[in-house]
Parts: structure tokens; C-alpha cells; sequence
């Protein structure tokens, strides 16, 4: 019986060394990996204020082309901001684009991208081959007073952290 107690007491001992070594490792992981790529502090974003000016990254061309308003269906106090984007895989090999790796602000407000086919197809996630491109409308909801929309776009397959961010004015909401 006591020997059996010292076993359980052992294992129970081991396991939670075991446990303090993850724990500590995973800890010190996060820390280098944070150190490495960071929160994409480690390489400035670019910053694009034109139509039609391009991000090249490390495997996507992303180029906004056109940006439409229009009143927002249900919501008299809001309108629907369209950009339409050109994604181009520049490299060798299929590359992935997801509409997640863009963070929209209206005003320096943060806002969610909604579904919407106001102006053109919606833009959206894609595996696209070499070559080839994806587009559509990034579509979010705002104010109708609003007059800025960012979108900050994070390169998932930059190792420094590679991003953009498309700065502009919001047009008139057309008729």
C-alpha cells in the first residue's frame, strides 16, 4: 500500500514538472516567435492614397481600383462603401488570399466588413494560382457623414511582417 502511494506521489510529482516545462516553454515559444515576426511592428506598413497604386508583397499584388457609395438598404442613417480590389499571385507557386487579412476603419473606427453585391461580386478568401487573380468589392457599413475609409492589409506570407494600408476619401453616395 505505502509503495503504492510513492508511485502515485511520483507520477504525480514528474507530471507536474512536466507541466511547469510546458507551461515555461510555451511561454518562452510565444516570446520568440513574438520576437521574430512580431505584431507587425518589424516592417512599416506601406501606405497607398491612390486608386490604382499598387502593394506589391511577397506573393500577392493587391491593387484597389474603385470606390462606390450607396444608401444602405434598412438603415436611413448609414450607406454602403464598395472598394473593389485586382489580386494578382506574382509568385510561383498557388498563393492564399483572405478577406480576414484585412481590418477596416471608417473614421478611425473600426468596422466589420459586411456581404453586399451593391456595386459588383463580393470580394472574397480565394486560393489563386500563379498568375491568376481574384477580384470584387470589399464592402463595409458606416455613417452617412463618414469621410475616411482605411483598410489595413496584413501579408500572411511575409516573414517581416510585410502590410498595407489603403487610405481614402469616401465619395458622394451616387444616385
Amino acid at each position: 500500500m505505502l509503495k503504492r502511494l510513492f508511485r502515485s506521489f511520483g507520477v504525480a510529482i514528474c507530471a507536474l514538472a512536466m507541466l511547469s516545462f510546458t507551461a515555461c516553454s510555451t511561454e518562452d515559444y510565444v516570446a520568440k516567435l513574438d520576437a521574430i515576426i512580431g505584431s507587425g511592428a518589424s516592417a512599416e506598413a506601406e501606405t497607398i492614397m491612390e486608386l490604382n497604386q499598387p502593394y506589391e508583397g511577397s506573393a500577392l499584388k493587391i491593387t484597389a481600383t474603385e470606390i462606390k457609395t450607396a444608401p444602405a438598404s434598412y438603415e436611413n442613417d448609414k450607406i454602403v462603401i464598395g472598394v473593389k480590389f485586382d489580386i494578382e499571385n506574382v509568385s510561383s507557386k498557388d498563393s492564399r488570399f483572405s478577406v480576414s487579412s484585412i481590418s477596416p476603419y471608417v473614421d478611425d473606427v473600426a468596422v466589420s466588413n459586411t456581404y453586399g453585391s451593391d456595386f459588383g461580386d463580393h470580394l472574397s478568401s480565394a486560393t489563386i494560382a500563379p498568375g491568376k487573380r481574384a477580384l470584387g468589392y470589399f464592402y463595409v457599413k458606416a455613417p452617412k457623414d463618414a469621410e475616411i475609409i482605411e483598410l489595413h492589409y496584413r501579408d500572411n506570407y511575409a516573414i517581416n511582417g510585410g502590410s498595407a494600408v489603403f487610405i481614402f476619401d469616401i465619395p458622394p453616395v451616387e444616385d
